[in-house]
């Protein structure tokens, strides 16, 4: 049986390190919504493919665009 695909919110992403730029540059659209599990009259969670952001992650045009964006090399 194959694994169920793994996905992760957009706020899971900022704590990530990820911004909204990043996201609408390097990700798109969300693959999926789902209702907010803590709040039931929250809007909808837009989720994202774990595999799709790892791989998105493993660019160079990602990690330029990281270093550029806080100034320097992460650390």
């Amino acid at each position: 049986m194959p694994d169920k695909p793994q996905y992760i919110s957009k706020a899971g992403l900022k704590g990530r390190g990820w911004t909204d730029t990043g996201i609408t540059k390097f990700l798109g659209p969300c693959d999926k919504t789902a209702a907010n599990p803590h709040y039931r009259k929250a809007a909808p969670m837009h989720l994202l493919l774990v595999d799709r952001v790892m791989a998105a992650e493993q660019t160079d045009e990602y990690r330029e665009f990281t270093i550029i964006g806080r100034g320097g090399p992460r650390l």
